[in-house]
Order: C-alpha cells, then sequence, then structure tokens
C-alpha cells in the first residue's frame, strides 16, 4: 500500500488505535456492512490501498491475508504480521480483490474497532472464513542494548503523546512524524527504507521491527521513556529471510552480506546502539481452519 509523496514513498505507519481483540466477546448482534461488494482483480500490476472513510471500507487489488490483517488486529491495534497468520489455501496471497463495505446510515463516524469488527462479518460471509487464535511457541528476537551503550536520544518532551497524535497522518518529507508515531518510507533512489520516529517507547519501536525483521520482537531493553530515532537499513528480501534462520551459535542473527545497504540488523546496532537476539516464546498466531473463494455479485 504505497503511495509517491514528494521524495519517498509511503510503505507503512504505526497507528496506535485500540481495537477489539478476537478473544474478546464482541457486540451482539454483531455489527455488519449493510451493503458488501467484492470483485476479483487480475491486474497484474498497480497500487494496493484500504481505505476507511465515513465508517465506509473501500479496499483496491489486496489480498486476502492483508484483509485478515485488518479484520484482526492485535490489543494494541498494531496489523499482524504475515507469520502470525498461519494455514489458508496459496491463492490468499496471490489473487487479489477489489472490496467494498457500506454501513447502514453512510458517513458517520465509526470508531476502529467495530470497522475490524465489520470487516471480519464480511470475511465470514464473502469468504467463509473460519478462524481462531492460539499461541505458539516459535522463533523470536529480543531486543537489547549493545555493550557500547545506546545511540538514542531522549525526546525532549517526555509527556505521553495525545491519542489524536498517533493516528495516521499524510507523511510530508519537510516534517518529523508526530509525537508517538513511526514513519517507514523507501526511497525511490537506491530502495533503501528510512524509519522515523518522534517520542516513541522502545515497545513501539521493538513492534515496528517485526516486519523487516521477519519474526516476533521482544522488548528486553529496560529503557524507560520516549526516543526520537532514524534508522536507514536495506529492506532485502533475501537479507531479512536468511537472518530469520535460528542460529545455533551464540544468541545473535547472522549478518548478511549488505546488497543495497546495511541490513535491519547491522543498522541497529550501528545507528541506534540495538541488537536483534535470537530466542523463542510464545506468539499468538491467528489459525486459519477454513477458508473459500469468494462468490461474486
Amino acid at each position: 500500500m504505497r503511495s509517491h509523496i514528494g521524495q519517498f514513498v509511503l510503505s507503512l505507519a504505526l497507528v496506535t488505535i485500540p481495537t477489539m481483540h478476537l478473544s474478546q466477546t464482541s457486540p451482539s448482534p454483531r455489527p455488519r456492512f449493510e451493503v458488501t461488494s467484492v470483485k476479483t482483480n487480475n491486474s497484474p500490476t498497480g497500487p494496493s490501498r484500504m481505505v476507511f472513510a465515513g465508517g465506509r471500507l473501500v479496499a483496491t487489488r489486496v489480498t486476502l491475508r492483508t484483509l485478515l490483517q485488518f479484520a484482526y488486529r492485535r490489543k494494541d491495534g498494531s496489523l499482524l504480521q504475515n507469520y502470525e497468520i498461519i494455514g489458508g489455501p496459496s491463492w490468499m496471497d496471490r489473487d487479489t480483490f477489489d472490496v467494498e463495505g457500506k454501513p447502514e446510515g453512510e458517513g458517520r463516524p465509526i470508531p476502529a474497532d467495530q470497522i475490524s469488527i465489520m470487516l471480519r462479518s464480511l470475511l465470514e460471509d464473502r469468504f467463509q472464513a473460519k478462524v481462531h487464535l492460539e499461541t505458539q511457541e516459535l522463533a523470536v528476537y529480543n531486543l537489547i542494548v549493545v555493550k557500547s551503550g545506546l545511540k538514542m536520544n531522549l525526546s525532549e518532551d517526555q509527556n505521553p503523546p495525545t491519542s489524536s497524535a498517533q493516528l495516521a497522518v499524510a507523511y510530508d518529507p519537510s516534517k518529523t512524524p508526530p509525537r508517538g508515531a513511526i514513519w517507514t518510507m523507501r526511497t525511490p533512489s537506491d530502495g533503501q527504507s528510512v524509519m522515523l520516529g518522534t517520542a516513541v517507547p522502545i515497545a513501539s519501536l521493538a513492534r515496528q521491527l517485526q516486519s523487516p525483521a521477519g519474526r516476533g520482537v521482544v522488548d528486553k531493553t529496560d529503557l524507560k521513556g520516549l526516543f526520537d530515532f532514524r534508522l536507514q537499513f536495506s529492506p532485502d528480501p533475501l537479507s531479512a529471510s536468511s537472518a530469520a534462520v535460528p542460529t545455533t551459535d551464540a544468541q545473535t542473527p547472522p549478518i548478511p552480506s549488505d546488497r543495497f545497504g546495511p541490513s535491519i540488523f547491522t543498522a541497529l546496532q550501528e545507528q541506534l546502539g540495538l541488537r536483534l537476539d535470537s530466542s523463542k516464546g510464545p506468539v499468538e498466531v491467528l489459525m486459519i481452519e477454513s477458508v473459500n473463494k469468494p462468490s461474486e455479485n
């Protein structure tokens, strides 16, 4: 889901919106979109978008996995990572769809957690999706401070960010992220990723590192306070996949060769004074029991 804005391409913004967890009890009756539309998008190229406006869902050229990520968010509102969705047919990452959901009384504000529940209902109705949560012991990374010391700076303002500052906002290369937010952009010139954070707790940074690291990241730094940082690294998928292999010696993952810049592992150590150590831990995953291709309108 990228859009060209100024010098960078926006790839992901951290949005910490409280949302309802799958294991919690949903309101009865469950909220549903009044009108839904699902169509196969056979275009081999083009942007992928997921837009929520006025309670209405408009998704363009998205996979079923993407829909599941938005429908079953974590307790803190962040999206599930690819590795946290287990099972399902091969087409869930190959076939793309255009999906729309229109609520009753369109235009009225609808909380983010309710929209996620409405999307769950759509997936159950149109894709016959049956899923459940369970905890598995999986490979994770522990985030720790390197022996030479931290290279991040505490934010001058240590007051907790307001909730409004943590909403997704349009990226502007001339500005810094709003307090409490993390922006991750990709530079079109060399394809490197740049992660910017303003007044961010370490736990939020750990969550944001899960995608480029390829597995769960657990904050073991014991660092308190809010931090400002800039992290630049290569998003090379080969580096991410090779680095995700558990190690047999020590606890530090192998550092892959830097093809277009430092890997996420190298960049963390050199730029922020942090390290990712291989470990294992309980990870809550979304298990797909069954799902079918949707019947079109």
